[in-house]
């Protein structure tokens, strides 16, 4: 499946939000912030309960992968559940397919923010055309787990059993609304219709630019009037005379421009008591210069 060219239009023909993607204006840091916390809650932790991946085994179903999850630290530090694939094909303790050690799609060191696992191993396992080059850039990867989604939400099947989960009762309590607490304190609002096109909105501020979130410092590049401000400060400095530098050489304080020693002046003589006898006294040179800061 290419999910490249999945129809847009059609993926979103059940969705109440009209916003595009150019909609949204340009990223700003506190975008990013909000748009992670909708990340959180409406793709991270939807698509990565557990009876929502089986529900996507069931209608997708994979002869070589099936889904797992591993307890592990290793990665993040902290107590985590990290996403992963089981290679039926493969025998145990040789058949887990993961985004950090085995795709190496998933690499926090590099991207800190990057906690896509349950999006890496669904891309893997959905991907039927296994020799397609999916190691492309990490804002390329990102677009393409986007499509992935939109396909995903474009199967009437697959919306038909997420209502029965969200109206579900027994799930009144299942999900956390982490953009309105961050620590997960609220409920999310189980009603279908808002669950549905808050996954749509987040997809498509994910694609405007959500993805630069999950690269680097997780922060929105410079924007141009930034850039200029910048290289304007950078040419004032060049255009700045240099500045003095004052050193100190064998008790004498010299005046120094331009980089270029002046004549020594004379030392003056200081005057002793009679009582002290006249010694040579050493002095360690010291020299200071200026470190100019360039921005």
């Amino acid at each position: 499946m290419d999910y490249s060219v999945v129809n847009t239009a059609t993926a979103t023909t059940t969705a109440t939000s009209t916003a595009t993607a150019t909609d949204y204006g340009e990223c700003t840091d506190k975008k990013l912030e909000d748009f992670s916390r909708e990340h959180y809650t409406y793709i991270n932790q939807i698509f990565g309960d557990m009876t929502i991946r089986q529900i996507i085994s069931e209608i997708f179903p994979n002869k070589k992968y099936e889904f797992g999850i591993e307890d592990n630290t290793t990665y993040f530090g902290e107590p985590t559940l990290h996403h992963i694939l089981i290679d039926k094909t493969k025998p145990e303790g040789e058949n887990t397919v993961c985004s950090v050690i085995d795709t190496k799609f998933q690499n926090p060191n590099k991207n800190r923010n990057d906690t896509l696992c349950q999006s890496y191993s669904l891309l893997t396992y959905l991907e039927k055309d296994e020799g397609r080059d999916i190691n492309t850039s990490h804002k390329d990867r990102q677009i393409y787990m986007i499509n992935m989604y939109r396909f995903i939400m474009s199967n009437q099947k697959f919306l038909s059993e997420l209502k029965n989960v969200i109206h579900d009762k027994d799930n009144k309590n299942l999900w956390k609304d982490y953009f309105s607490d961050k620590d997960g304190g609220i409920n999310l609002n189980m009603e279908n219709t808002v669950i549905v096109t808050k996954i749509r909105d987040t997809l498509k501020k994910w694609k405007a630019y959500g993805y630069l979130f999950f690269i680097g410092n997780g922060k929105c590049p410079p924007t141009k009037l930034e850039i200029e401000e910048k290289n304007r400060e950078i040419e004032r400095i060049k255009k700045e005379p240099p500045t003095p530098r004052i050193t100190r050489s064998m008790g004498m304080m010299n005046i120094v421009g331009g980089g270029k020693k002046n004549k020594k002046t004379k030392q003056t003589k200081t005057r002793r008591s009679k009582s002290v006898k006249k010694t040579k006294r050493m002095y360690a040179t010291r020299k200071s210069s200026r470190i100019r800061k360039q921005k």
